[in-house]
């Protein structure tokens, strides 16, 4: 029987902070609105754990304002909340997804991105790990969908090990989570709340969720490969798709990876985090 991969252990008593196994997954999305937001809404309804313990969580922050009925439209159909923020320039996935963490009332959470797709066993896989030992995060290995792989909605599950066999291994290589990518994590809820969520410093892309295992390393938990059991598939797209900026996006990434390296606190956001 396959085991999870310890990276970091430490000796805690495991306790358990409630009796219903339930979790929401939160994700943030700008301007990404089709078929890859279909097949990760599908594979999260389509999982082997109970669908009444999974709620879904969409954070629309400013994206083309057609696009709005269109998303409606997708999460009415796969039973998720829609939550639209308007008038924000500067795309900011770190406060994107506090918006929805906050208000998170589930045991645990998982935070994940529009353009992933999980293996049916992910999330009973992940929660029978915490249930063992609560103390820990779970993060995986990246299997990315070569380019035109995926051009359209999947069926899952019987697609999944067929592309999961075609796809590329992305080697992260930073800090704590090595090669594994921690843009999906999943955790107790109270560890999220404890910290004030994501450092919403953090603008365009880079850095945030590797801070985030950090965070919740410095705090005490285990980081846990969980890709020995289950895994997720990143669908295919072009570079920050999806984002138009003024900023130097490379010089940006350079500028919060400084940020990340200098940084060591565990609680951020002393002004408030996830307030809209």
């Amino acid at each position: 029987m396959r085991q999870v991969n310890r990276i970091k252990t430490k000796n805690y008593v495991s306790k358990s902070t409630a009796n219903i196994e339930d979790i929401t997954v939160v994700l943030a999305v700008r301007n990404r609105c089709d078929y890859r937001l279909i097949n990760a809404f599908k594979s999260i309804r389509n999982q082997d754990y109970d669908d009444r313990l999974i709620k879904i969580v969409l954070v629309d922050y400013d994206s083309e304002k057609w696009m709005i009925e269109k998303y409606k439209e997708i999460c009415h159909k796969f039973r998720v909340e829609y939550i639209r923020i308007n008038d924000k320039p500067m795309w900011n996935k770190s406060h994107c997804l506090n918006i929805a963490i906050k208000n998170v009332t589930s045991k645990y959470v998982c935070s994940s991105d529009v353009d992933v797709f999980f293996e049916k066993n992910y999330f009973s896989e992940c929660i029978k790990e915490l249930k063992r030992f609560p103390l820990q995060v779970l993060i995986s290995d990246f299997y990315n969908s070569p380019q035109g792989e995926i051009n359209g909605e999947i069926d899952l599950p019987s697609e999944y090990q067929l592309i999961k066999n075609k796809c590329g291994f992305q080697n992260t290589q930073m800090g704590l989570s090595g090669h594994l990518n921690p843009g999906v994590n999943l955790s107790l809820t109270i560890f999220y709340k404890a910290m004030n969520g994501y450092d919403e410093k953090y603008i365009m892309w880079g850095s945030e969720d590797f801070d985030l295992i950090k965070r919740l390393f410095l705090m005490g938990l285990d980081v846990i490969d969980i890709s020995p059991v289950t895994s997720w598939i990143h669908q295919w797209h072009e570079k920050h798709e999806g984002v138009n900026t003024i900023l130097d996006i490379k010089e940006q990434i350079a500028k919060n990876k400084i940020y990340m390296d200098n940084t060591h606190s565990i609680i951020r956001n002393n002004n408030g985090w996830g307030m809209y």
